[in-house]
């Protein structure tokens, strides 16, 4: 895997342009998941190896996904961010899925182009 130096001029506007479109307070382990949801691609992942992918509990992942989609979190009467969408796949019954809809791929996409740039 190639690796760039990237400045902290670069990441800050990159971040910039992430929290533009999602949220001004955006967590490093949230962009950590965004990140991987991109890298699964269509298929999506499980809110297990969503968790597991950024180092967080089954629960806090299920939260996470949950700010990241539409619904958010009711409880604290927060929004989504609409970033991600949660569904569902027969072939894993159990697994509650998660992948990327076309306003967090953008969102990705701006992020790492600003980060290439």
């Amino acid at each position: 895997m190639k690796t760039t130096k990237v400045t902290p001029k670069q990441f800050i506007q990159a971040l910039s342009v992430l929290r533009s479109q999602t949220r001004s307070n955006i967590e490093a382990n949230q962009i950590t998941a965004l990140m991987r949801l991109r890298e699964a691609g269509e298929g999506g992942l499980s809110v297990g190896e969503v968790g597991d992918a950024v180092g967080i509990t089954h629960v806090s992942a299920s939260r996470m996904v949950r700010v990241l989609g539409c619904h958010g979190l009711k409880a604290n009467k927060e929004s989504g961010w609409g970033v991600v969408e949660i569904y569902y796949d027969h072939t894993r019954p159990r697994a509650t899925m998660a992948r990327l809809n076309k306003k967090g791929i953008k969102a990705v996409d701006d992020f790492l182009e600003m980060l290439s740039n």
